[in-house]
């Protein structure tokens, strides 16, 4: 079975979530995947470090190095994270039977269900790259601010049709 461990959000998608959020730290990266010039790699462990009050990107990963099952710890900080003042752009497999997104999705301030299939590249080897497509969902946690903005904001988001208004105004 492949995990996306390694698997890098798509240059185009993540082009978008720049553009809009401006992610100032990358919290679960590679060094050949940073989004970020600040990130933290498996070795520095995003999970025990402080994300301050940064706008930070997240792309979970499933597993840690001892094959353990860790995405719900990565939401839980993100959304513990979010209540100490930073912002939390998270990319995941929009699994909505799944007992994790019901419990931290209703956290986040805003849930978008991207419109089409996500296309990840996912090094398997030093010389292959398997593909794997993913229905995906950005979970957006942000600060409680007072009086609270209101939760709950669920959106599809077209994310293909905005790289072409993109491209239309370049």
């Amino acid at each position: 079975m492949m995990h996306r461990n390694e698997c890098e959000t798509p240059a185009d998608l993540y082009a978008l979530i720049d553009k809009e959020f401006h992610p100032t730290l990358d919290v679960a990266a590679t060094c050949e995947n940073a989004k970020t010039a600040t990130y933290f790699t498996a070795e520095k462990n995003g999970l025990v470090q402080d994300w301050d009050t940064q706008t930070c990107y997240l792309f979970p990963p499933e597993t840690n190095g001892k094959n353990e099952y860790v995405l719900p710890d990565w939401l839980r900080k993100a959304a513990e994270t979010a209540q100490n003042g930073a912002t939390v752009i998270a990319l995941v497999h929009a699994e909505t039977g799944a007992r994790w997104f019901y419990d931290y999705a209703r956290r986040a301030v805003e849930i978008r269900f991207l419109v089409d299939r996500v296309r990840l590249d996912c090094p398997v080897s030093k010389d292959h790259i398997a593909v794997r497509d993913m229905d995906a969902a950005l979970l957006i946690f942000r600060p409680e601010t007072d009086p609270p903005k209101e939760r709950g904001l669920i959106t599809w988001w077209d994310w293909k049709k905005n790289l072409d208004e993109q491209s239309d105004d370049d």
